[in-house]
């Protein structure tokens, strides 16, 4: 199990270049890959916010 300071490097290193560094243990690698999907997910989530508001917009225009 990863530490919080682990973590916390972990995501220091995403926020910063989110290529994972080359040398990775399993764990670090999924935890990589599981802060790449909440990024993702966040992103779409803003993405299609952004998108009914303008939809929004568009039709009181």
């Amino acid at each position: 199990m990863l530490s919080n300071k682990r973590k916390r490097d972990l995501e220091d290193m995403f926020f910063l270049d989110d290529t994972p560094p080359d040398r990775l243990d399993e764990e670090e690698l999924d935890y990589w890959a599981m802060l790449s999907q909440q990024w993702n997910q966040a992103l779409s989530d803003i993405y299609q916010k952004i998108s009914q508001q303008d939809n929004l917009r568009d039709k009181t225009q």
